[in-house]
């Protein structure tokens, strides 16, 4: 089972729909049930996308959104976060987020490690982009690639099994789709 946690993305069954393509079972959670999730059974966890800027929430507001995520930090399973899921997994582990031009289109990514996580993939490849909000890679992470539009736009932790994108892979053809089953190969 791979719980897809949604964030308010718009393409949510873009994502749903690799995870089955692939083979798996999906579950999709809100926040509100993530706190009384029972994760023990779960393979692996992807945090969607969605519609928060968290460069423009208060340190207060900031940290009770993130607190919705503490199982995290607690879970010994693979977490690809995507997108904003990707801001989320950089502030759990003490990246600090920073606003910037709206970025919104198709753009170049070159893989600088590409790791289990870019298998297949060629460098570079063509990501759907879609954010204002960007994280600068935590200690203890690696920047897996980079474009002219964002710094980080892939990093991983191996040890943690910790993986995020700032793009959408779910809407990103082929490579796109070669990304997510490496992540679902991992689980």
């Amino acid at each position: 089972m791979i719980c897809v946690v949604d964030n308010g993305t718009s393409i949510l069954k873009k994502i749903t729909d690799h995870v089955h393509d692939y083979g798996f079972q999906s579950q999709v959670l809100t926040l509100k049930e993530l706190k009384s999730h029972d994760f023990s059974l779960v393979k692996g966890v992807i945090l969607s996308g969605g519609p928060i800027f968290l460069s423009q929430l208060s340190e207060k507001e900031r940290g009770k959104f993130l607190s919705a995520f503490s199982f995290i930090k607690e879970v010994d399973i693979p977490v690809l976060g995507i997108c904003l899921g990707h801001q989320i997994l950089g502030l759990l582990y003490g990246s600090n987020v920073d606003s910037g031009q709206n970025i919104d289109g198709h753009f170049p990514v070159e893989i600088l490690d590409e790791g289990h996580l870019f298998s297949g993939v060629e460098s570079p490849s063509v990501f759907m982009q879609q954010h204002n909000d960007f994280v600068d890679v935590p200690v203890g992470f690696q920047k897996m690639a980079g474009s002219e539009t964002c710094y980080n736009e892939a990093m991983q932790c191996p040890v943690r099994r910790r993986y995020g994108v700032q793009f959408h892979p779910e809407a990103s053809g082929e490579h796109g789709r070669q990304l997510i089953w490496n992540f679902l190969d991992l689980c």
